[in-house]
C-alpha cells in the first residue's frame, strides 16, 4: 500500500473531521501557523485513520494503540478546519523514548513548532521532508540514514537454508541473558527486557552459543502490521545466513499472527542486510533518518 489516493483522503478527511470534534482537546498553541491547532488526541478511532494513510511509514504508530504499548504512548495531532493533517508519536516505555511524526509535511511542522511537553532528548525518526522541521526544534546530536522495507504475507519468500548443526528457535525467557549478552557486542542496539517480554524473537544457536537473532518491535492484528527489529548476528557467524533465516521465522510467526504486513528498518549503508531482506521479499518503502536529538527549547 502506497501514499493515499485522493477519494482516501476524502473519506479519511470526513470522519476525522467528526470525531476530532468529539474527542481531543486542545494542548498548546502554535504562534507560527494560527490555522493548526495543536491537540492531544486521545480517541483511537480519531488516531488510526490518519495513520493508516502512511501505513508503512507509521507502522511503529499503529502498533503503539496496542495494549501493553498503549500506555505509554502519547498522540499528538495537527488539525486545521476539523481535519488531522499529521500526528506525532511520543512513545516512552521504561528505559526509552522515541518521537515518529507522521502525516504532511506542513502538519508535522505545525506540531514540532507548537507542542508543549515534548520529549527532551529522544530518538527522533523521520522522514527526509520533515528533516527542517526537526531541526528547527531539536539539535540534532547525531543522525544516520535508514531504510524502510516491507513485505506483504503474499510477498514473503522462504529463507535460505542453514547447516544442520544449527538450532534455530523461538528464545524463551531463560534465554534473556543470553540475548543481552549477545546485544552487548552491538553497542547502537536499543534493546530493553520490556521488548522481549512483548514480542517474537527467534535466535540461531550454533555449539549453544547463541549466534544471531531476531525480534520484534511491535505488533498490531487489529492493523495487521508488525515491525521487525534488533537483527544481530554475530562477527564470527557472518556469511553463513543466519540473520537472514531468523529474520524470516519471525516474520512468519508474525503473519500467523494477523500482520498482514512486515515492515523493518536498515542501515543505508548496510548493503548485505539489505540484500538479505531483499532475498526474503522485502522491498525499499522509503528512505528515512533516524537520530538522538536535544530540545533546543519549550513552545511558548
Amino acid at each position: 500500500m502506497g501514499e493515499p489516493t485522493e477519494q482516501d483522503c476524502y473519506i479519511i478527511e470526513h470522519a476525522l473531521m467528526v470525531a476530532y470534534r468529539l474527542s481531543s482537546a486542545p494542548i498548546a498553541e502554535n504562534g507560527m501557523d494560527r490555522d493548526r491547532e495543536i491537540v492531544d488526541l486521545t480517541d483511537d478511532a480519531v488516531i488510526a485513520p490518519i495513520l493508516e494513510a502512511y501505513r508503512h511509514w507509521a507502522a511503529y504508530a499503529l502498533c503503539d494503540l496496542e495494549p501493553p504499548h498503549r500506555q505509554y504512548a502519547r498522540y499528538i495531532g495537527a488539525v486545521r478546519a476539523g481535519r488531522v493533517e499529521a500526528v506525532a508519536l511520543v512513545y516512552a516505555p521504561p528505559g526509552f523514548t522515541s518521537l515518529l511524526p507522521s502525516g504532511s509535511a506542513d502538519g508535522v511542522r505545525a506540531i514540532l513548532s507548537g507542542a508543549r511537553g515534548l520529549p527532551p532528548n529522544p530518538l527522533l525518526i523521520a522522514r527526509r521532508p520533515d528533516l527542517p522541521a526537526v531541526e528547527a526544534r531539536y539539535h540534532v546530536d547525531k543522525k544516520w540514514t535508514m531504510l524502510r522495507m516491507v513485505v506483504a504475507a503474499h510477498g514473503l519468500k522462504p529463507a535460505p537454508t542453514v547447516a544442520s548443526s544449527v538450532d534455530v528457535r523461538p528464545l524463551a525467557p531463560a534465554d534473556l541473558p543470553a540475548l543481552q549478552a549477545l546485544y552487548a557486542v552491538w553497542p547502537e542496539t536499543v534493546f530493553t527486557p520490556f521488548m522481549f517480554s512483548c514480542g517474537v524473537y527467534y535466535g540461531a544457536f550454533v555449539d549453544g552459543c547463541l549466534a544471531a537473532v531476531a525480534g520484534t518491535h511491535a505488533l498490531s492484528a487489529r492493523h495487521g502490521i508488525a515491525v521487525i527489529g534488533n537483527v544481530f548476528t554475530r562477527p564470527e557467524y557472518r556469511g553463513r545466513g543466519l540473520g537472514t533465516t531468523v529474520t524470516g521465522a519471525v516474520a512468519r510467526a508474525l503473519m500467523e499472527r494477523g500482520a498482514r504486513d512486515v515492515v523493518l528498518n536498515v542501515r543505508e549503508d548496510n548493503a548485505p542486510a539489505s540484500a538479505a531482506y531483499s532475498r526474503l521479499g522485502f522491498t525499499v518503502h522509503e528512505p528515512f533518518w533516524e537520530g538522538n536529538t536535544t530540545l533546543r527549547q519549550e513552545a511558548t
